[in-house]
């Protein structure tokens, strides 16, 4: 009823989470139960598991990317099949008679592996939205017209409801150490391989300081925006460089001042002969 508290509908998905594809011995696996309000007018619930729920870009509708969803009518129990544990998002909507999506949730887990439990998602209220152009509305789920899928699929159908990733084909890439790129390919599993290795990398990254280098002790080389080595230049807070004691400035008419270890002018100036001061 409108106002009504949220509780409990008795649908449900028993979801197995393991980190390899053989079943755990004893592992009861984790029930999820959806709370909405309303959970009257509901005929079909439909669950996903979703890499987040950040990457929901509206509520209501088929996931961009999901790895195993489950289709429920009340009093049912679906089973999500097998994953591996990690952080995940539970992502659910709910139908009326006529197909129309009505309410919607998503919650962020952690599935461990031979791990059990039960997990609650929460639907709130949502604008209706109908079956999508070239479905129809048939004893409760949104059908295929046929005009693109074959009689009988499910609007489920339009989005690969395997374990994937990534699409098939589709190219990554990435900056990597010293200004270099990587990529890496999704296989047709849906998969991503390996990174490829570091190209074109730099000698060293940008706003790195070197270590070892020929610079006067009050100095030091830093990395570029181009991963290369700038020319020597004096460490931030130094006036001027050592250079063993050798490194004089005028300060006057026939006098001098020496830089110090510690990349100071020293002093009061020095009278000198032949300085050229």
């Amino acid at each position: 009823m409108p106002g009504s508290a949220g509780r409990e509908v008795v649908v449900a998905a028993t979801w197995l989470a393991l980190a390899a594809v053989t079943p755990a011995c004893g592992s009861d696996g984790y029930s999820v139960v959806l709370r909405l309000e309303r959970f009257e007018l509901a005929v079909r619930a439909e669950v996903y598991l979703v890499p987040s729920c950040a990457g929901i870009s509206q509520f209501g509708r088929v996931p961009d990317a999901y790895y195993r969803s489950a289709a429920l009518q009340p009093e049912s129990i679906g089973a999500i099949g097998q994953v591996p544990s990690g952080r995940y998002g539970l992502y659910a909507r709910a139908m009326t008679n006529d197909c129309r999506v009505f309410a919607a949730g998503c919650g962020d887990v952690r599935l461990e592996g031979d791990g059990s439990g039960t997990l609650t998602v929460s639907l709130i209220p949502i604008t209706p939205i109908p079956c999508p152009p070239g479905f129809r509305c048939q004893l409760g789920a949104c059908e295929s017209d046929g005009a693109d899928l074959d009689a009988g699929a499910s609007a489920d159908a339009a989005v690969d409801s395997s374990w994937r990733e990534c699409e098939p084909g589709s190219v990554d890439e990435t900056a990597c150490f010293s200004c270099g790129m990587q990529s890496r390919i999704c296989s047709p599993d849906g998969r991503w391989d390996d990174w490829g290795p570091c190209v074109d990398p730099g000698v060293c990254s940008p706003g790195e300081v070197r270590e070892e280098s020929e610079c006067d002790p009050c100095s030091e080389q830093v990395c570029s925006d181009q991963c290369d080595w700038l020319p020597c230049a004096l460490s931030l807070g130094n006036e001027c460089e050592y250079q063993a004691g050798q490194h004089w400035r005028c300060c006057g008419a026939d006098s001098w001042q020496f830089c110090t270890p510690d990349c100071r002018w020293g002093g009061d100036c020095v009278a000198c002969n032949g300085c050229g001061c």
